[in-house]
C-alpha cells in the first residue's frame, strides 16, 4: 500500500510526569515543475478510530494525474492530536514556519478549531504550502507512551509516456477518488500492529 507508519515510544526516566509533543510536517510538493506551480490545497480531517490529520491535494504539472497526500496521527486516551492545516515557507506567508514553531514552543499543540477550517485557499504560483500534525501526551514518571504517525499518498492513475493510463493496484480496494489517501492513512494506523506479526 502507498503508506508508511512512524511509531515513537516516549520514555520518561524522570521523577515527575512530563508533557511531550511530537510534530509531523509535510510540504504539499512533489518537486519538479509542479512544486511551485500553485493551485495546491490542504484540508484538515477528523477520521474514524481517532485518526486525524491533513489531506494535501497536489495539482501536478504537464497533465500528470493529481496526487493527494495524507498525514495523520492516532488519538488515544493519552494522546491528543491537533493540526495546522496550512503554513508557508516564505516570510510573506500569512502563517509561516516560524509562527508554527513559536506556537509549538508556547502551547505544545495547535488550536482544536483548526479542524473546522475547511480546505485552504489554493496556493499561489511560487509559494510552498505545508501542513503539520501534532501529537501531545503526558508520560508518567518512569513510564512509557507510544505515539503513531502515518503518511499515505493517493494517485489513482498511472500515466505512461505514450499517453495510456491505468488504475493503480490499490484502487481495486480503495477506489479511484483522491480521498482514498484518508482511507489508506486510517488503515495504516489502525492495522500496522497486525501487519508486524
Amino acid at each position: 500500500l502507498p503508506a508508511a507508519v512512524f511509531v515513537y515510544t516516549l520514555v520518561n526516566t524522570g521523577k515527575e510526569r512530563a508533557k511531550v509533543s511530537l510534530l509531523f510536517t509535510w510540504a504539499n510538493s512533489m518537486g519538479g515543475t509542479s512544486h511551485m506551480s500553485g493551485g495546491h490545497v490542504n484540508e484538515p480531517f477528523i477520521g474514524e478510530d481517532g485518526v486525524s490529520g491533513v489531506l494535501l491535494h497536489h495539482k501536478t504539472g504537464k497533465g500528470n494525474p493529481p496526487v493527494t497526500f495524507a498525514i495523520a496521527a492516532s488519538e488515544t486516551q493519552n494522546v491528543n492530536v491537533t493540526v495546522l492545516p496550512c503554513f508557508g515557507l516564505s516570510e510573506d506567508s500569512s502563517f509561516t514556519a516560524k509562527d508554527m514553531w513559536d506556537t509549538m514552543e508556547q502551547d505544545g499543540k495547535f488550536d482544536q478549531e483548526n479542524f473546522n477550517s475547511g480546505p485552504s485557499t489554493p496556493s499561489l504560483a511560487g509559494d510552498t504550502i505545508c501542513a503539520a500534525v501534532s501529537a501531545s501526551a503526558w508520560v508518567e514518571a518512569h513510564g512509557k507512551c507510544t505515539v503513531s504517525f502515518a503518511l499515505s499518498w493517493s494517485s489513482p492513475k498511472v500515466k505512461f509516456s505514450k499517453g495510456s493510463t491505468y488504475d493503480r493496484r490499490y484502487t481495486k480496494f480503495y477506489g479511484t477518488s483522491p480521498r482514498a489517501a484518508l482511507d489508506l492513512v486510517h488503515d495504516a494506523l489502525t492495522n500496522y500492529k497486525r501487519w508486524e506479526e
